[in-house]
């Protein structure tokens, strides 16, 4: 299995939910604009305890590393709306992948199972 699949809780700051959306916005048309590694990308929102989880399976290690690098226009705003807390990976990235998301520390669990 080359897929990796990812689950990121952010934290979103006070007074920052809108702001959040229209971020979280430009990045969806982005992906789809330019990303077709990315399988699926998902981003569920509590309102009220202004926390957000974003969902997404990447195709592969590359298309991982090819959606990080479209978003660098985006990345540096989300410090601004949010802080995340977790960072998971799953399955097996490549070890230029495994770098990369150890400079963000991301928890990685492989693969032990799967279809």
């Amino acid at each position: 299995m080359n897929e990796l699949w990812s689950r990121c809780l952010a934290s979103i700051h006070d007074g920052k939910v809108e702001d959040f959306k229209r971020l979280a916005e430009d990045l969806l048309s982005t992906i789809r604009e330019h990303d077709s590694e990315t399988l699926n990308y998902a981003i569920f929102l509590d309102e009220s305890a202004r926390v957000a989880v974003i969902i997404a399976q990447y195709a592969s290690s590359a298309g991982w590393l090819a959606h990080n690098a479209k978003l660098d226009r985006l990345m540096p705003h989300f410090p601004e709306v949010c802080e995340f807390t977790e960072i998971e990976f799953y399955g097996d990235p490549t070890p230029e992948a495994l770098a990369a998301l150890d400079s963000l520390g991301a928890r990685c669990y492989p693969t032990l199972l799967a279809l």
